[in-house]
């Protein structure tokens, strides 16, 4: 999805950790100032934000995203308080969060909407994408809706694109 992902660190600013802890900012402050020797500062979207230090190599050179995913509606990573942050459209994160919609993803970046029904044997999945998908991504789509139909126990899927 956004830089950063579900299992890599992230900068942060005092704010954006008390949101996303649910800690008021002056106890987020004292959390802060007790492990102030372990941080160091960093730009974040041009504002200063603070990293553990140990994290510092991590975010410098981090791998290349790949692949698509279709994930669910609900998905915990989308759940994130900070949500300009994972996609900083506004108009695209309102189509984005809707709960019968769940978030396609292609190297690394959120890049439309996907929703899927069962019908008879079959899985229907309709992908809305934010732009126009290259032949390749296209292709990767349907593999990874395939996979899908499978873990459902579907024996095919087809594919429409709508927008």
């Amino acid at each position: 999805m956004a830089e950063g992902g579900p299992s890599r660190p992230r900068p942060a600013t005092s704010r954006q950790f008390a949101e996303w802890s649910g800690r008021g900012l002056d106890d987020d402050r004292g959390a802060f100032s007790l492990i102030e020797e372990e941080l160091v500062e960093v730009a974040l979207d041009g504002r200063p934000a603070r990293l553990l230090e140990r994290d510092l190599r991590a975010l410098s050179s981090p791998p290349e995203p790949s692949g698509v995913r279709l994930l669910p509606a609900q998905d915990p990573f989308l759940q994130q308080r900070d949500r300009a942050t994972l996609l900083p459209e506004q108009a695209t994160r309102r189509r984005l969060w809707q709960p019968v919609r769940g978030p396609c993803s292609w190297t690394g970046r959120s890049a439309g909407t996907w929703r899927a029904r069962t019908a008879r044997a079959g899985l229907e999945a309709t992908v809305e994408p934010f732009g126009r998908p290259s032949r390749a991504v296209r292709e990767e789509i349907e593999a990874e809706a395939e996979h899908l139909a499978a873990f459902r126990g579907r024996e095919t899927v087809s594919i429409r694109y709508a927008g």
